[in-house]
């Protein structure tokens, strides 16, 4: 039945605000229990009996729900779990709007840590740093290219500013070095590179190159032509060498190698005149000029070098190649020829002592001897006070006609044929240079060739001659082609090993096998003919990289067998004689010109001494048994090796090391 409408439940008391939610749910309750127990009246006592268990139900869960309020653990620890599963659901589904929640936390986070302790938050990311970046590196090179390049720039640049002279210290060392490797790994880039730079240079020597050329060709057919070419021919020089001496009506004053950067005089020459030239005096000097004139002169960017100083009819003429310069005071207009000796003389010091030129730091003595020979070189000698007058020179000219013009044309004329031979000696020999380091070069003198290069075996070399000879039997060939062994490749001589043992083993008498170590061949195993022998060691022999082929293991099937003893016992059983020393009596008997090795052996077990004693007995006991049978005590040798075969280890039975084995001695070894 409905409770009366009429009554209607109090008011529910105010908690005190210190309660909880379920404090509220509690006194919420009450005035229910109250409307229920006035709506009960009207029920029968069954129903009401069911009523009361009901409401004394609903006490008991209310007190059991306000012991739990005054625990509020009791109500919070069970729900943590499910509010843990909640979170985890809710970070699953909807990640994005998690994170866009999150990242200004964490971003608030890190900036209010940094504010307070900065020191802190650096050593706690410094770790990650190095790593990061070259994480990054790797997985994104040309965006960190991108990201670092303009800083780099700057950086540098900002660096100058601050400090110029730390940069060129740091980078100045290696930049001679890094250049020579750069002309050594790309030429090509480097001549696009230095092109606008050198083109200036390289124009004004071509000049000077043109012009000598010409000067030469107009006087080739000259009486001073046709007199010098006789000159060169009878004393065996150059005409060049020649033109040089006759060209040089100028008085050297004083030579000095000049150490570029610190003016410090390297070596000097200074003829016996009457007055000497101060060198450390004018290498400042002149250091001074030079640096003045790059720094203050020459133009922004352009790259420029001082080549001569004038003063009245003397000059001092300048040349400058890697870390030094030479300084020549002359007297006189120096001759083209001049100019070029005194370059070539610069380079080759350059080429051959560069390295000390660069390290030089004023001690003479680390100056290598051969630059003052060098230097001596430039000095021209004395010219001759003798002069021809004309009448000798009129009759000098008469016999260039008549003994010089028929000789000389022949020369010209055997010069083309000789020409002509070592073209069609170079076509011959093109063959040949696939498979050589180098060019091979004919040098043709009538009928004498004589061959220069270097080529990896005689076999090419040979050949070389051979080709030479088919063109003209009648050539002399001085062959001088130099044979250049190169170490193969381990890795490539292996293979080939295995290779060729793979081949061998086809063949049904043949069972071998190779072991490689650098330039030996150790061969096992047997063969069935002794006449297999040849071919298997010619066959490994021919392989590049090796020299030695031991065969001392390559044995004949009768050969392979082994004699074994009782413990501390040499004696040799009948059976063991029929079965293994008989045969190889057969084989010796058929075979005299071969030798035995008889190898006896003791197991690890005992002294030393004692192994050395029974293992030599083992041996002599085999040997005297093969010799009552008839053999040769000449082709016997017993030795003794106190300790296992090679090829029996450790853990294998004690009585395979007991024994005797066997190995050929051939004639040749």
């Amino acid at each position: 039945q409905t409770p009366p409408k009429s009554q209607t439940p109090p008011k529910p008391q105010t908690p005190p605000k210190s309660q909880t939610q379920l404090s509220k749910t509690k006194i919420d309750l009450k005035p229910m229990l109250g409307e229920l127990e006035t709506a009960a009246k009207s029920l029968s006592e069954e129903e009401m009996m069911r009523l009361h268990g009901t409401i004394e139900e609903l006490e008991d869960k209310l007190a059991a729900l306000e012991d739990r309020v005054d625990e509020p653990t009791e109500v919070i620890n069970p729900l943590v779990p499910l509010m843990v599963q909640l979170l985890k659901m809710k970070v699953g589904v909807s990640q994005e709007a998690v994170m866009e929640v999150m990242i200004p936390i964490i971003d608030q986070v890190i900036q209010r840590r940094t504010q307070q302790d900065r020191g802190a938050m650096s050593a706690a990311i410094a770790d990650l740093i190095p790593e990061a970046i070259a994480k990054e590196m790797q997985n994104s090179p040309q965006e960190v290219a991108k990201a670092l390049g303009p800083e780099m720039a700057s950086a540098i640049c900002e660096q100058i500013k601050v400090d110029k002279d730390a940069i060129s210290e740091a980078l100045g060392p290696e930049m001679g070095r890094a250049i020579k490797q750069q002309i050594e790994v790309e030429k090509d880039a480097m001549v696009d590179a230095l092109y606008p730079v050198i083109g200036s240079t390289v124009s004004k020597y071509m000049v000077e190159v043109v012009s000598a050329i010409n000067e030469k060709v107009e006087k080739t057919l000259s009486p001073e032509g046709v007199i010098r070419k006789i000159r060169a021919k009878l004393q065996g020089v150059s005409e060049a060498e020649l033109i040089l001496q006759e060209s040089m009506p100028v008085t050297v004053q004083a030579i000095f190698l000049i150490h570029k950067a610190s003016g410090l005089v390297i070596s000097e020459i200074q003829p016996a005149l009457e007055q000497r030239l101060e060198s450390n005096m004018l290498a400042g000097m002149l250091t001074a000029i030079r640096s003045f004139v790059n720094d203050c002169i020459a133009q922004s960017g352009e790259v420029a070098e001082l080549n001569e100083i004038e003063y009245g009819d003397s000059r001092i003429i300048l040349e400058v190649a890697g870390y030094c310069y030479l300084a020549v005071a002359v007297k006189g207009d120096p001759p083209q020829p001049f100019i070029k000796h005194l370059r070539r003389t610069l380079g080759q010091i350059v080429q051959k002592h560069g390295r000390e030129m660069e390290e030089f730091e004023g001690d003479s003595e680390t100056v290598p001897t051969a630059i003052p020979a060098l230097l001596e070189k430039l000095i021209p000698p004395p010219p001759s006070e003798k002069k021809s007058s004309p009448t000798a020179l009129l009759s000098l000219l008469g016999a260039v006609v008549l003994l010089v013009i028929l000789p000389w044309g022949y020369f010209q004329v055997r010069g083309y044929l000789n020409q002509r031979m070592e073209t069609r000696i170079e076509d011959a020999l093109v063959d040949l240079e696939a498979s050589s380091y180098t060019e091979l070069e004919p040098i043709v003198r009538g009928k004498k060739v004589t061959l220069t290069g270097r080529v990896p075996s005689m076999e090419i070399k040979n050949n070389a001659t051979t080709m030479v000879q088919g063109i003209n039997p009648k050539l002399e060939v001085n062959n001088q082609i130099a044979v250049v062994q190169v170490p193969p490749d381990p890795a490539w001589v292996a293979t080939s090993i295995e290779l060729v043992t793979s081949l061998l083993n086809r063949e049904r008498d043949i069972d071998i096998t190779a072991a490689y170590s650098p330039g030996k061949v150790i061969l096992r195993g047997g063969v069935a003919k002794l006449e297999d022998y040849s071919t298997i060691i010619n066959a490994f022999q021919k392989l590049p990289g090796i020299d030695t082929v031991d065969r001392s293991q390559l044995l004949p099937e009768v050969l392979q067998k082994r004699l074994y003893f009782e413990e501390a016992s040499s004696r040799l059983t009948s059976q063991e004689i029929s079965s293994t020393l008989a045969p190889i009596q057969r084989f010796l008997n058929e075979h005299p010109e071969l030798r035995l090795k008889i190898i006896g052996h003791a197991d690890p077990t005992g002294q030393s001494e004692n192994n050395q004693v029974l293992s030599s007995e083992r041996a002599i006991a085999v040997r005297r048994e093969l010799e009552r049978r008839g053999i040769s005590a000449e082709r016997l040798e017993a030795i003794s090796v106190p300790e296992a075969p090679p090829d029996v280890a450790a853990e294998q039975p004690l009585k395979w090391s007991r024994c005797v084995r066997f190995e050929l001695a051939f004639s040749d070894e």
